[in-house]
């Protein structure tokens, strides 16, 4: 019978060391972070959801900006803040409202519904990026685009309750593609520019199988990173959990650290499966523009995700590398 609860005074005296991911990918960055950020922190200001200047001083130290701008490494810098503020806003609603149990559903739906009139603050931003991006992007691509986000945001609703320490490796991520915002995250190299992903192609079995498998490396670079942040969370939606549970849990006197090896091992596997799946695509699709600029930003994804991962505030401010 699952317990479904992490308890972490069971594991407090563990000693363990967060290993360094690697992979061959190109490092590239985008080059407007820093001269954002003034009117970032102006714009955080104005959604009111700090309740002061001390709140919003710790969200902005967290450094998420350097992550976002991963995302989109090529964008100007008018394009680039407004990748900032959706990213912003996911992660906000995220931290603030879905995984605190404030919002439901119908919250969430709200925020999508594309209505101005009475709608709160935060649904109106979402509103105005929509449409900023459709001005900037084929509208098909932001309707997909906008499907995703709203997949992601409401994920916790739908999959919170199904994570817990007896999953299988195919359960687990099966249920973190959902979880990790990795849809969200590839899609956002496409809401500018004049890109064409017909939805067919982009639902066909060849890129479900490939968000699947880019799904492994994508989640385990999170989940490894974000463990020291999550220890104390009382929930299996992380994998170390998950595996450190099934190395002996807290009967076993390294069973966090063999687990943390035992990621990096399946980290180093699931890329050769990666490659794979992308290198059949671009067999398929080498003369499709939007294609091979989807594959291409979704390598460097992978590898500006580790680097700030393991750079950033908000994943090391708890349990550090080496």
């Amino acid at each position: 019978m699952s317990e479904n609860k992490w308890d972490a005074n069971k594991y407090r005296d563990q000693q363990f060391v967060i290993p360094k991911l690697k992979c061959d990918y190109p490092l590239v960055f985008n080059g407007h972070v820093e001269s954002n950020k003034t009117q970032r922190r102006q714009w955080l200001q104005t959604l009111n959801l700090f309740p002061n200047q001390q709140v919003l001083d710790k969200y902005i130290s967290y450094e998420i900006e350097y992550l976002g701008s991963s995302w989109c490494p090529f964008f100007n810098q008018q394009d680039t803040l407004a990748v900032l503020k959706i990213t912003d806003l996911v992660v906000l609603v995220d931290d603030m409202f879905v995984e605190t149990g404030k919002y439901s559903q119908a919250d969430i739906d709200n925020l999508f519904s594309g209505k101005t009139a009475d709608q709160s603050i935060i649904a109106r931003e979402f509103t105005a990026l929509f449409e900023y991006f459709e001005s900037r992007s084929n509208a098909r691509i932001v309707e997909l685009f906008k499907r995703e986000t709203k997949e992601h945001m409401s994920s916790a609703l739908k999959y919170d309750n199904k994570f817990h320490e007896s999953l299988t490796f195919d359960e687990y991520f099966d249920l973190r593609i959902n979880d990790v915002a990795m849809k969200f995250v590839f899609l956002l190299c496409l809401v500018v520019g004049p890109h064409d992903f017909p939805l067919d192609l982009y639902d066909s079995p060849l890129f479900t199988r490939f968000h699947r498998v880019a799904c492994v490396p994508f989640s385990l670079v999170n989940d490894l990173y974000s463990f020291g942040k999550e220890f104390d969370e009382p929930d299996y939606k992380n994998y170390v959990k998950v595996l450190t549970h099934q190395m002996g849990g807290p009967q076993h006197p390294t069973s966090i650290q063999l687990a943390l090896t035992k990621m990096q091992e399946i980290f180093d596997c699931s890329l050769v499966a990666y490659d794979a799946v992308c290198a059949e695509i671009m067999s398929q699709y080498s003369t499709h523009p939007t294609i091979c600029e989807y594959i291409k930003n979704n390598h460097i994804i992978m590898s500006t995700g580790i680097h700030f991962h393991q750079t950033i505030a908000r994943y090391n401010n708890y349990k550090k590398t080496n």
